[in-house]
């Protein structure tokens, strides 16, 4: 006599298997179809610490300063980037590894927190603008580029300045 191979209904492994399997890929379909969305106004960034990679070549260094001092306990924080080709004001922020959180527009980049620190939490014109060399900064800082030697200074104002 041959051997023949039962159903799958005479098996309660292989059905439940089945059942998991089949689960398991409907939950990945889905979280796919989540991943791919995005949203409309905001982009939660995190902290990029690896900007510079080998296909990059370094061709200077900039300073970074991020100036919180308008608010109480507030402080000047320095970071080094490293200066890559066409790096912007917005890339090298991005490398310095401070936390941020961005919204596109029709004017380009702009960044609406920094550690934390959100625009309009201190008050109604409060929010971060951005220096190049002590100068208020000409555009966006996505347009900005940078050369070897520039300071950027992201300074967080509570709108009592203007």
């Amino acid at each position: 006599m041959g051997r023949t191979l039962s159903s799958i209904h005479n098996r309660p492994f292989a059905k439940s298997f089945g059942r998991l399997f089949a689960f398991a890929l409907l939950a990945l379909t889905f979280c796919l179809g989540l991943a791919s969305c995005s949203p409309n106004t905001a982009t939660v960034e995190t902290p990029d610490t690896t900007a510079n990679t080998a296909a990059e070549s370094v061709i200077g260094l900039v300073q970074i300063d991020i100036d919180t001092t308008a608010l109480d306990g507030g402080e000047v924080e320095t970071f080094a980037v490293n200066l890559t080709e066409n790096m912007s004001a917005f890339d090298a922020l991005k490398a310095s590894g401070a936390a941020y959180t961005s919204e596109d527009s029709v004017y380009g980049t702009l960044i609406t927190s920094i550690k934390g620190i959100k625009q309009g939490e201190h008050g109604p014109m409060s929010g971060w603008l951005f220096y190049l060399g002590g100068e208020y900064a000409p555009t966006s800082a996505d347009r900005l580029m940078l050369k070897d030697g520039d300071v950027v200074t992201w300074v967080f104002t509570t709108g009592d300045d203007f």
